[in-house]
């Protein structure tokens, strides 16, 4: 006789909120996050410039961080463009925190249930808590106000080189 039943849950229910987090490591599940205008191509707009092409944006992006040979980052950005605003706002903010000759990669894998999740990892060549403590002061001044820019996966982590 089976004395429990064959599906168990803890009972608790987290609110959405305690769910959302600023950086995950790569193994953690995703995590969604509501748009917000972006302030990138408003600014541009007021100053006389008119909508700013797309293409654009992505040559900002292309000029701060390495794209993998293949297309799976790019594929990623023309299905969520509002990302492409996102990255191109945070690569002044990535480099004033982690210093001008950090390099910053791009890479969008599938995990196991399907979802592509955008990573921009920091190539560090420096002890970890060096870039523990740069990447927590991003998060705290910079990305908690911008990551509802986007409403798509984008995790901000680092890599040990």
């Amino acid at each position: 006789m089976n004395a429990y039943h064959s599906i168990q849950t803890s009972g608790i229910t987290w609110p959405a909120a305690a769910r959302q987090t600023s950086r995950r490591a790569p193994q953690e599940g995703p995590r969604r996050f509501h748009p917000r205008p972006s302030g990138l191509l408003e600014e541009h707009e007021k100053q006389g410039g008119g909508s700013v092409p797309r293409e654009s944006v992505l040559d900002v992006v292309r000029k701060h961080y390495l794209l993998p040979a293949d297309d799976s980052v790019l594929s990623y950005l023309t299905h969520y463009p509002s990302t492409l605003q996102v990255l191109a706002e945070a690569a002044p903010r990535l480099k004033q925190y982690f210093g001008g000759a950090a390099i910053f990669r791009l890479k969008a894998p599938v995990d196991e249930a399907g979802i592509r999740t955008l990573y921009v990892v920091v190539v560090w060549p420096d002890e970890i808590g060096a870039v523990r403590r740069a990447l927590d002061k991003f998060d705290d001044e910079w990305w908690l106000i911008h990551s509802r820019q986007t409403a798509e996966y984008v995790v901000f982590t680092y890599e040990l080189v």
